[in-house]
């Protein structure tokens, strides 16, 4: 702590950049929901803020989803791998 300055400005000065940070907080949440809204339509299916946030802090804590993979590429792996093995049974075989 600087010794210019008596304990109650740095608490003053403490409340007024939480006081800022939240007004920023705000904002971004209000920026969020508008974007949210022309991308989805509906903007979260009407959430609340809180639970909201609490999803989104969900959701970066689950592993990321699995990705699909179609059927064509799916019978593309398994031809490759049936190839891939017949050519290391030839050549085990000499």
């Amino acid at each position: 702590m600087p010794r210019g300055r008596p304990a109650s400005a740095q608490t003053e000065l403490v409340k007024l950049a939480l006081e800022g940070l939240d007004a920023k907080i705000q904002a971004l949440q209000e920026q969020r929901a508008k974007l949210a809204k022309m991308t989805s339509g509906g903007g979260g299916g009407g959430k609340a803020p809180a639970a909201r946030k609490s999803a989104s802090v969900k959701a970066s804590a689950a592993p990321p989803a699995k990705r699909k993979v179609s059927a064509a590429t799916k019978r593309k792996l398994k031809a490759a791998a049936k190839a891939r093995w017949a050519r290391i049974r030839a050549e085990k075989k000499g």
